[in-house]
């Protein structure tokens, strides 16, 4: 009981430096305590300007919304349900706001994922950091043509920015096994290729005498 009520005033310390408001609606779903705490540490971390104008951001499940499908994207509709996070711009009686679809996002992940604090704050990010994009595409414009893209080029930057920041150690020695591997499969990849052109080679000089003995 003292331990909950620890975790608790943590909690609500953490939520009171929170500029935007982080709110919850769920249907018939209990959502893991993990991912709830990563998106509070992701919004804590993002600085004010990121948000500007945002109302909140909705933490939700996919019972609740509904049949109905997304506007084109990149050519496609998709199922509402199906998806892991929305943006809805600001309309005549609302701002701009954000909702996650919690149980959609950690499906996307082996359950052991949320354990680790890392893990959880990449996979929620990238979604989450999807969404900001969204919004800071229509406010300061990206890199990337405006969309989907744009949105995708700022959760890859915020993501990378993030992970640098708050798990340097970790980031620098997965960035230096990544650079390793890459390097091995590279070298694996090119010697494989000789190896293919060096046998072809072979099987056309094969060839070529064969047709000569005829």
């Amino acid at each position: 009981m003292v331990a909950r009520s620890r975790c608790k005033e943590g909690l609500d310390r953490l939520t009171a430096r929170v500029m935007v408001p982080i709110n919850e609606n769920y249907k018939d779903y209990a959502p893991p305590r993990a991912v709830r705490r990563s998106v509070h540490r992701l919004v804590k971390w993002l600085h004010p300007g990121h948000l500007t104008g945002i109302q909140a951001i909705v933490l939700t499940n996919a019972a609740t919304l509904g049949k109905g499908k997304t506007r084109r994207v990149r050519g496609r509709k998709y199922a509402e349900s199906a998806c892991l996070g929305f943006y809805h711009r600001s309309s005549q009686h609302n701002g701009p706001w954000i909702q996650l679809v919690v149980d959609n996002i950690v499906r996307q992940a082996p359950r052991w994922f949320l354990r680790s604090r890392y893990l959880t704050d990449m996979l929620v990010a990238k979604t989450l950091f999807h969404e900001v994009g969204h919004h800071l595409d229509g406010t300061v414009g990206s890199r990337s043509r405006s969309g989907e893209e744009a949105a995708e080029d700022w959760s890859r930057r915020l993501r990378t920015q993030y992970s640098g920041k708050r798990y340097r150690m970790l980031s620098a020695v997965l960035g230096l096994l990544t650079r390793l591997f890459r390097h091995v499969f590279a070298r694996q990849i090119a010697e494989g290729r000789a190896v293919m052109k060096s046998a072809g080679r072979q099987s056309g000089d094969s060839g070529s005498d064969r047709a000569a003995l005829k």
